[in-house]
């Protein structure tokens, strides 16, 4: 994987279309664009579990990324399905199969998973709360790579029609556009649980171009955490943030915070759940020996304010 990411990190895209038996054209600009940005990918390290086939894995990989210009580094992770070709050699699986994903799924929602994404998210907040400038970067990058990729991508169109100048013309003005949606009123923090309306992939980030990290099948229920302007929501999957298309959600149910009304520690790591049922979706892991503001005491259940938004958590292991 060192040799992927040292591939992401000089826009060498042979070594990319080597190493993954998928990269659409999309995909590898979008990689092309992003690495000018990026001096390199420092610490790269793999946490492996069994995947569905002989020989082949799911692979945790956690990094810094080192940006051009700026000291402070971001952690970061990113998982791949990783099997043994014909001729021997590993390759990335670029469009896992449904019972992969599946089954992906499943191990990612394993504890010593849950705990990895976890330290790796305390790690990126810790970095960015540090550094302003890291933090203003890590934030314009999805819209800086985005803006990069459609100017190369209506350049690309334009070499392949004969009427370059009226496609180039089209481009420009979509390119100019895409400024205009960041003029608009904020992004407005919700928490709210939706429902998908048709299969639809969960997105690393509010793009299309941003790496996809699953798809959810039409009747999904998620938690929505914010609505964006640019037609995008952020969610909790898999208990961690993501983003998916706001088109294809409906709303179920809104529900209101509510006035603090103590603290509560967690005993230990407690798994913290969208309703009062074991049930229903997982929204993260509370951690040991932190403590929370209590929201609402149901008895076995307690309500409270987690990752800025509420979710539910037995009272049995808090004091």
């Amino acid at each position: 994987m060192s040799r992927y990411f040292k591939a992401l990190a000089d826009g060498d895209m042979d070594t990319i279309v080597a190493l993954s038996d998928y990269n659409d054209e999309t995909t590898l600009i979008t990689y092309e664009k992003r690495s000018d940005f990026i001096d390199d990918y420092l610490n790269v390290t793999c946490y492996t579990k069994p995947a569905i086939a002989e020989n082949s894995y799911f692979v945790y990989v956690s990094y810094d990324t080192k940006v051009i210009g700026i000291d402070t580094m971001a952690p970061g992770l990113n998982a791949f399905h990783v099997y043994t070709a014909e001729d021997g050699s590993l390759k990335i699986d670029g469009d896992m199969e449904e019972n992969v994903e599946a089954a992906f799924k499943l191990v990612t929602n394993q504890d010593d998973v849950v705990d990895l994404y976890n330290r790796i998210d305390v790690r990126y907040k810790e970095a960015v709360l540090a550094d302003e400038a890291l933090n203003t970067f890590m934030e314009e990058l999805p819209d800086k790579v985005k803006r990069s990729v459609g100017v190369a991508l209506a350049q690309l169109e334009g070499q392949n029609e004969e009427n370059e100048a009226g496609e180039q013309e089209n481009a420009e003005t979509q390119t100019t556009q895409q400024p205009e949606a960041e003029e608009q009123p904020q992004n407005q923090a919700v928490n709210q649980l939706v429902r998908t309306t048709d299969t639809v992939n969960v997105r690393k980030s509010d793009s299309e171009e941003a790496d996809r990290i699953g798809k959810v099948s039409p009747g999904t229920e998620l938690t929505r955490i914010e609505e964006r302007i640019n037609g995008w929501s952020k969610i909790i999957y898999e208990g961690n943030e993501a983003y998916i298309k706001s088109d294809y959600l409906e709303v179920i149910s809104t529900e209101a915070e509510g006035t603090v009304i103590g603290s509560v520690k967690a005993k230990t790591n407690v798994n913290v759940r969208s309703k009062a049922s074991q049930e229903s979706e997982k929204l993260g892991v509370a951690q040991a020996s932190h403590s929370y503001d209590l929201l609402e005491d149901l008895g076995e259940w307690y309500r409270i304010k987690y990752n800025n938004m509420t979710g539910y958590v037995k009272a049995e292991f808090f004091e």
